[in-house]
């Protein structure tokens, strides 16, 4: 039963991993978007960085969330700071403030 119980959890962090990998995919074309000025509405650019944030333990995600928030800056420092202080609230812990 405990062997059963630990491969089904191996291929659940697989399934997960794949997912991760699918959604990187899909966020690195919509970072170039707006990167290059493709994407430019305020809205886009939320649902870019909505989306990114939900991954940002992931070392990957945070560089192409830091990205966004860098090239968007001088335009809406605003939006930057909340969503800095999203990514704070999400992911950083008491030991990260330190």
């Amino acid at each position: 039963m405990v062997s059963n119980t630990m491969d089904d959890l191996g291929e659940l962090i697989e399934q997960l991993q794949a997912l991760r990998n699918n959604a990187y995919m899909l966020y690195c074309p919509a970072v170039d978007e707006v990167l290059s000025g493709e994407v430019a509405d305020i809205n886009d650019i939320t649902s870019v960085l909505d989306g990114l944030c939900d991954f940002c333990d992931e070392d990957r995600f945070l560089e192409l969330y830091r990205k966004v928030c860098k090239h968007i800056y001088h335009k809406y420092p605003e939006l930057v700071g909340e969503y800095v202080h999203l990514y704070r609230a999400i992911w950083m812990t008491n030991d990260d403030e330190d």
